[in-house]
């Protein structure tokens, strides 16, 4: 379904005349690395350096990211002593780990950012603001299906509907957040993938780590809190600088 509505977008859009050609549409949805398009205009270019500025995009894109996450992977890497590349070989090898961390944020990517987003872009009359806010809804309720299979397995009501709320929650500003990297980015949509392939590695932070005897014993969990702090202060202090791009659509205020 996902390849059917990603393969149909282009001449959509071009038939509604929202963009001129497949080629426009494409542009726009961001699958075509090395183009610079303008929203205003509606018109695009191409040149061999915007590839490299792509590329420096989501590698910014994922510095941001491991900011944020920077309690969590040195709990991993330093306290468990995890080999976080040998698990994630290992993850592979499983339908589920395929379909977790490759599967998954491609194709809820192309739908819910790429094709969601080209949509109203060339409207010109909903502001990116809106846009950012609003349009994660749709994410949001795509993962409340979860709650259905927990009342499967016999969880309790209350259970699952917090369980629902959390997740809802906790996807619409994970969508939010891809919706402003996409747009900041001049639609790379290549940054939104590396970024939803990374969280979905890491998964949602533990808030009790636990105590190891050779790194601060039971003090480890206050430095891990303090971690977790300075990662959210990280990521809000560099927001703006590492999702800077020239490709960006618009001057950023």
């Amino acid at each position: 379904m996902t390849l059917i509505t990603f393969i149909l977008l282009p001449f959509i859009l071009k038939d509604l005349s929202f963009t001129h050609s497949v080629i426009e549409s494409l542009v726009l949805m961001g699958v075509l690395p090395g183009f610079k398009f303008d929203a205003i205009s509606h018109t695009y270019s191409y040149k061999a350096e915007y590839l490299l500025i792509a590329l420096k995009d989501m590698g910014n894109s994922l510095l941001l990211v491991i900011l944020l996450f920077n309690g969590p992977l040195i709990n991993c890497l330093v306290v468990e002593r995890q080999n976080l590349v040998m698990d994630l070989i290992e993850e592979l090898k499983t339908l589920q780990g395929f379909r977790n961390y490759i599967v998954a944020p491609i194709t809820e990517e192309l739908i819910y950012t790429s094709s969601i987003l080209s949509c109203f872009i060339p409207l010109n009359s909903i502001s990116f603001t809106k846009l950012i806010v609003f349009t994660p809804i749709l994410f949001g309720f795509a993962h409340l299906h979860h709650g259905y299979q927990l009342l499967k397995e016999g969880y309790p009501v209350t259970r699952v509907v917090i369980n629902c709320l959390v997740q809802a929650i906790y996807t619409w500003l994970f969508g939010m957040f891809t919706k402003f990297l996409f747009l900041r980015n001049g639609g790379n949509i290549y940054s939104c993938i590396v970024v939803h392939f990374f969280c979905n590695f890491m998964g949602l932070p533990i808030f009790l780590p636990n105590d190891d005897p050779k790194f601060f014993g039971r003090w480890w969990k206050y430095c891990y809190w303090n971690l977790l702090l300075l990662g959210i202060w990280a990521f809000k202090k560099n927001l703006w600088s590492l999702t800077d791009s020239q490709l960006s659509y618009i001057e950023w205020i």
